[in-house]
């Protein structure tokens, strides 16, 4: 009986006694920053800058001016000119939601206080709007990617091409 005592005595100083000092700050997790950075919205603009320049747009372009070919998977369907109205989808929202509201959250939120990315950032938004203009001719641009101000931002205007030009130019100057 007395070594059931002792036993039931370790076991309750066992679980009633902790070790938090040990313990804390293990759900913290450093690769998961709970405040954004401008070093880190430019680091995801400029991988959605990447792979428009680089991605489907690019191998698209080069097949329709014929200086590639498609020859394996969706490829050949761009090669004979099959493009449907969701095969641009990805593109457009790397445009959009992974470049312009990046961007436009870098210019208004560390604009004033860094300026360097500030300017980096309107480059690279000069340079996304350039190469969406390109590819799509008129495209939204001066309402879209500013969040939920209202019912009109849902569906933004359609900025004119040689507008959007003169917009482009005015954020590299």
């Amino acid at each position: 009986m007395k070594k059931l005592a002792y036993i039931l005595v370790a076991a309750l100083v066992l679980f009633t006694t902790g070790c938090k000092k040990y313990i804390e700050g293990w759900d913290d997790n450093p690769n998961l920053p709970t405040t954004v950075t401008p070093a880190l919205l430019l680091s995801a603009s400029q991988v959605a800058l990447f792979a428009t320049m680089e991605g489907q747009l690019a191998r698209t372009a080069t097949i329709w001016s014929q200086q590639l070919t498609g020859t394996d998977f969706q490829m050949t369907n761009v090669n004979t000119y099959f493009v449907l109205e969701g095969d641009n989808t990805n593109e457009w929202s790397v445009v959009y939601q992974d470049g312009l509201v990046n961007l436009n959250e870098i210019v208004t939120s560390f604009g004033a206080a860094n300026p360097w990315y500030s300017g980096i950032a309107k480059v690279v938004k000069a340079m996304l709007m350039g190469v969406a203009t390109d590819c799509w001719g008129d495209i939204p641009y001066r309402e879209a990617a500013l969040g939920m101000g209202g019912e009109e931002f849902f569906a933004p205007n359609y900025d004119n091409q040689e507008q959007l030009l003169g917009d482009i130019q005015g954020l590299l100057s």
